[in-house]
Formats: C-alpha cells, sequence, structure tokens
C-alpha cells in the first residue's frame, strides 16, 4: 500500500484502509480524514461523501454544529457532482439538524436558513418546520399560507405524519383567509373555493361546510348564478353532517323541508333536524318541531 499517494483515488483508497483498519493499517479516524480531505480537495465524490460522513457522524472529530456545518460543505459538493443519491440525503438531514440546532439557541435566522436548504434538498421533517415557519410567522419568517401549504405539501407527499394531519385544514384557513379579506390577503372568492375544495377532499369538515354554502349561494364558484349549485351544495353539505357537523346536519333538514337546494323530502329533513337536534342546536329542535 503506497503510504505517500498523489491521486485521488489513491488518496481516497488509503483513506478507506485508515477508516476500517484493513491491509495491516490500523484503523486511525484522524489519518482517514487527512487522505479523504487531500482526495476530496482534488475533486474526488466518494472521498467528499465520505467526508461528510466523518463529520456528520463524529467519526475523529468532536461532534457540533460546526462540524456538521463542515459536513454539509462535503456532502454539498458530492452531491453537486451526483454522487448516488445518499449525499443529497445526507445533506438534507444535516442541514435540518442545523436548523433544529440553532432553532434550539433561539438563532432564528441561522434556523430558518438551514431548514430553507433542508427543505430544498427535499427532507421532509424541514419541509415541515418550514410549513409551519411561514404559517405563524416564526423564526423570523414573512408569514404567508400559501408558502406553508406548500412546503406541508411537499413533506405530506413524503408520508410526514404531521404535515398529511395539518395540510387539510391549513388549506381550509387559507380559504377563510381569502374569503374574508384576513391576514393581511385580499378578498378573493374563487382561491377561497379552490383551498376550500382541496380541504374539503381531505375530510375537512369544515371546509366541507363552507364549500357547501359556497355552493349554495352560488358564491366565488366561476359561472354560477346567484343560485348556486344545489346538487354540489346537497353533495357537501351531506359529507359534513356524515361526519357529525351539527351545522351541515341542520342546514340539510331547512333544506330537505323548504325545497332549497333539493326537493322537499320530509323524511329526509326529519332525519336531518333530528340530528342536529339531538346534539342540542335550538334552532333544530324548532324546524322539528313543525313537520312532526
Amino acid at each position: 500500500m503506497n503510504e505517500n499517494p498523489t491521486t485521488a483515488e489513491e488518496q481516497y483508497n488509503l483513506g478507506l484502509c485508515y477508516a476500517n483498519g484493513e491491509n495491516g493499517i490500523s484503523q486511525d479516524w484522524g489519518k482517514a480524514i487527512l487522505w479523504f480531505t487531500k482526495a476530496a480537495e482534488q475533486g474526488d465524490s466518494d472521498a467528499q461523501f465520505s467526508l461528510g460522513l466523518c463529520y456528520s457522524n463524529g467519526w475523529g472529530v468532536p461532534k457540533n454544529e460546526k462540524t456538521i456545518e463542515e459536513a454539509v460543505r462535503w456532502f454539498a459538493k458530492a452531491a453537486e457532482q451526483g454522487h448516488p443519491p445518499d449525499a443529497k440525503k445526507n445533506l438534507g438531514i444535516c442541514c435540518c439538524n442545523l436548523g433544529v440546532y440553532y432553532m434550539n439557541v433561539q438563532e432564528n435566522q441561522k434556523a430558518f436558513d438551514w431548514f430553507n436548504k433542508a427543505a430544498e434538498q427535499g427532507n421532509a421533517m424541514a419541509q415541515y418546520n418550514l410549513g409551519l415557519c411561514y404559517s405563524d410567522g416564526s423564526l423570523g419568517a414573512k408569514k404567508d399560507m400559501e408558502k406553508a401549504v406548500h412546503w406541508l405539501e411537499k413533506a405530506a407527499e413524503q408520508g410526514h405524519s404531521n404535515a398529511q394531519q395539518n395540510l387539510g385544514i391549513f388549506c381550509h384557513n387559507l380559504g377563510l383567509f381569502y374569503k374574508n379579506g384576513l391576514e393581511g390577503m385580499p378578498q378573493d372568492i374563487e382561491k377561497a373555493i379552490y383551498w376550500f375544495t382541496k380541504a374539503a377532499e381531505m375530510g375537512v369538515v369544515n371546509a366541507q361546510y363552507n364549500l357547501g354554502f359556497c355552493y349554495a349561494k352560488g358564491e366565488g364558484v366561476t359561472g354560477l348564478s346567484k343560485t348556486g349549485d344545489p346538487e354540489k351544495a346537497i353533495y357537501w353539505f351531506t359529507k359534513a353532517a356524515e361526519q357529525g357537523d351539527v351545522g351541515s346536519q341542520y342546514s340539510l333538514g331547512i333544506r330537505y323541508m323548504n325545497g332549497w337546494s333539493a326537493p322537499i323530502d320530509r323524511e329526509k329533513a326529519k332525519y336531518w333536524l333530528t340530528k342536529a337536534a339531538e346534539q342540542g342546536y335550538e334552532d333544530a329542535k324548532k324546524a322539528l318541531a313543525t313537520i312532526q
């Protein structure tokens, strides 16, 4: 084994011998890092990746935010060369870990910047955290619910359970902001409908209820008159009512009783008004008394 190699490949291989303690060489992480660095500086992506692993795992170096930043530097160099695909994955993990570290020591701008870098590398935890930052303006981020939803969607697509649970709620809230012109957003009923629909399709009961009313009134639904779309109104009210939403149960009962958005149907009216009345909804009790 050449112990004074000059080519990147030879330097990397010598680094591996020191890292693994093989070919008659005793394990020595310090020397492994030395030779990995020499090869990495010559552009060897395997050495760059191995060096990133050393710094990220604390092999031969103390594990702290500075060494993790060094790991990020080398993983990034390996990823830029298309090192399959572990470099990019580890880069995302390191960036996310740095985000958590700086968040815990209350260096908010650094935390936000590292979460952003990790999110762009496809790290689901960072995407989720970035979504939360944009939703409430934490870590110095400017509140932006559309960006919050964007990053939650990214995380949810990767199976992040908290992102999946919160995505529908965020979409519904975004619909409310556009419907009512809240949080500095202009009132835009068509955008409200768009976000209500996304949330409703994810099973968010309040979105289903709000969407039912939009269709009942023709509010913001392109191409509809003020009479709305009765069939879709009943569809979404029913979806919410079946989940136990008392307002939707009452709305269905009233509509079936009076022929609003649906033909008069006393049995269906009684069914839904009874459901609402059983939850203590006083207006449902009064309406039910008129059709007993």
